[in-house]
């Protein structure tokens, strides 16, 4: 997204701004929703409480299993070859 001059500095979540940088992306719209799963995964796992210190902590292991893992291992190779393939075509990088 840099390439496209675009800076993120206040959130983690960057899935809605890939989307509109890359329209002619044809993988976009399938990359951002990859992201999009894979960033609620780690927003709960970095922010365990939400902002709500009456809930008890989040606890991945209490929550995920091993196919909800693979599902999201699977996402995130998906989402970084796709990266890699157009950065490769369109940057030469």
């Amino acid at each position: 997204m840099a390439l496209r001059g675009i800076i993120i500095t206040r959130e983690h979540i960057v899935s809605p701004d890939f989307l509109a940088a890359y329209q002619d992306f044809p993988e976009a719209e399938a990359i951002a929703m990859a992201v999009s799963a894979l960033e609620k995964e780690g927003t709960r796992t970095e922010y365990p409480l939400f902002g709500r210190p009456d809930l008890p902590i989040w606890i991945p292991s209490e929550h995920c299993d091993r196919e909800d893992a693979t599902k999201a291992s699977a996402k995130a190779e998906y989402v970084f070859q796709a990266i890699a393939d157009l950065l490769s075509q369109r940057y030469q990088i």
